[in-house]
């Protein structure tokens, strides 16, 4: 039974992503949500009566959450086809202003959380199988008053990459996501930060269609691509952050 194991499945890109499995990967016979909170996630699952699904209320952040995953992989033993490492967390501000507590977690979810979520499926995925790390267009260039959250997508982007070519004699591909702008309760939340009121690049960026972007991303990791970003701005942002030294793109980066 070909399972999918997303995580940060109660809202935006994660909970597309849901849809996007059953649309695009008729071979999935049972999907893992994991989120933090069972009353949102267990409404979703009963959406969809010819899914099977298996709701996980863990917090990623939280290294006891990983104990817990792992005794669910070893009493199931789950016949992993994808997986979409998706939960992650962003806050504004300037790091002296910001509390140690939101830096720590933005950490603990977005870097650590995601690479202990990979490390604990693998030993379940099977060759023909893909993993899709999200990261973030953010991953580009440094981006000041968002600082730790560009930092953590740019280890996300580093690991997948990594993890990509470790992975290649197994038959298992990774794609790098690079999301945009998109309309999440997270980006609404550090959009209104009062320190983007003034110079912030990215509250001018397009937002992405997140049905569409899930969706061609399956294609694309099952296609065997190594890295997916969509719309021609973001496109466009990708060849300038290779092209120009970061020391001068990252004044114009903020976030």
């Amino acid at each position: 039974m070909p399972v999918a194991v997303i995580s940060g499945t109660t809202s935006g890109l994660g909970r597309e992503f849901v849809d996007a499995v059953m649309g695009e990967c008729p071979e999935i016979d049972e999907i893992w949500m994991i989120a933090r909170r069972r009353d949102w996630l267990e409404p979703i699952a009963a959406e969809y009566p010819h899914m099977r699904f298996v709701c996980l209320p863990l917090d990623l952040a939280q290294g006891a959450s990983y104990e817990v995953l792992k005794n669910e992989l070893e009493i199931r033993k789950p016949d992993i086809g994808v997986v979409v490492a998706n939960a992650g967390v962003a806050s504004a501000g300037l790091v002296a202003e910001s509390q140690p507590e939101s830096l720590e977690r933005m950490i603990r979810l977005n870097a650590i959380g995601s690479t202990l979520l990979i490390r604990l499926c693998l030993s379940y995925v099977r060759r023909g199988s893909f993993i899709i790390q999200v990261s973030s267009v953010s991953a580009f260039a440094p981006n000041p008053n968002l600082t730790v959250y560009s930092a953590t997508k740019a280890y996300a982007s580093f690991f997948a990459a990594g993890l990509r070519e470790e992975l290649k004699p197994r038959g298992i591909n990774v794609l790098r996501l690079n999301p945009g702008n998109m309309r999440t309760a997270m980006q609404s939340s550090v959009a209104d930060h009062p320190d983007r009121a003034h110079g912030s690049t990215a509250a001018k960026l397009p937002f992405i269609d997140m049905a569409k972007f899930a969706r061609t991303a399956l294609r694309k990791a099952r296609a065997g691509c190594a890295s997916y970003t969509m719309h021609p701005v973001y496109k466009a942002y990708r060849v300038l952050a290779k092209l120009v030294p970061m020391r001068l793109l990252t004044p114009f980066s903020w976030g």
